[in-house]
């Protein structure tokens, strides 16, 4: 028997405005896998539905074989999903070490020292542990985005969640992001869906692509 997918999606129909809908989207995520949802328009918009941050029309999404919603109450203390914004998401007047700890302050019951330490490794992961005191403004978008990732990733989570992979990524920005989600995928399993604008072949730190197109309505 195959392993139940960590992340379901069936049928999700939904309105994004007056003229653009998703019809029927249907995909799977399984543990430690990392996806490619390829949406030339609205991709955020999905990519909530699919994180349970936007309610569906019609169809499901269940995570870990629970509707999304009814998932995060029964785990409500435990972060099992990350999320990495397309802007960074950061809070611009909390230091880069205090955005990673975020997660770890509301998730856990971890103590401020085993949070200082492990804020500490996520920003050595990520090549920015000069920048633990800085705010988001004084670093680099780039940047911002790997402190995203590592803020998401500090929970050690089952599944995160990406905005627009591609998003603001210098060459060397892109090639530690993606060193990064590898060695998270090793580590802890940790599966990834990330959204993509355009994808015309499979990019590093992608296993396999899913293509979603809205529906546009002249009416």
């Amino acid at each position: 028997m195959s392993e139940p997918a960590l992340l379901s999606l069936t049928d999700v129909g939904l309105a994004v405005n007056e003229t653009l809908s998703f019809e029927s989207v249907s995909f799977d995520v399984g543990v430690g896998e990392s996806v490619g949802l390829v949406v030339p328009r609205a991709r955020t918009t999905l990519l909530m539905v699919a994180a349970g941050l936007r309610k569906v029309d019609r169809g499901s999404v269940l995570l870990e074989g629970k509707p999304i919603a009814r998932a995060y109450r029964d785990l409500a203390h435990e972060a099992t999903t990350g999320f990495v914004f397309q802007g960074g998401g950061l809070l611009e007047n909390t230091t880069i070490a205090d955005n990673i700890a975020l997660p770890l302050r509301y998730h856990t019951k971890m103590s401020e020292a085993a949070i200082a330490e492990r804020v500490a490794a996520a920003l050595d992961e990520v090549g920015l542990a000069r920048d633990a005191g800085r705010l988001p403004y004084q670093i680099p978008r780039g940047s911002q985005r790997l402190v995203s990732l590592a803020r998401a990733l500090a929970v050690e989570p089952a599944l995160v969640y990406v905005d627009d992979l591609h998003h603001g990524a210098t060459v060397e920005i892109w090639e530690r992001f993606v060193q990064v989600m590898e060695r998270a995928r090793a580590r802890w399993n940790t599966a990834f869906l990330s959204a993509l604008a355009i994808a015309p072949h499979t990019p590093p730190g992608v296993d396999r692509l899913i293509h979603a197109a809205p529906v546009v309505s002249r009416a």
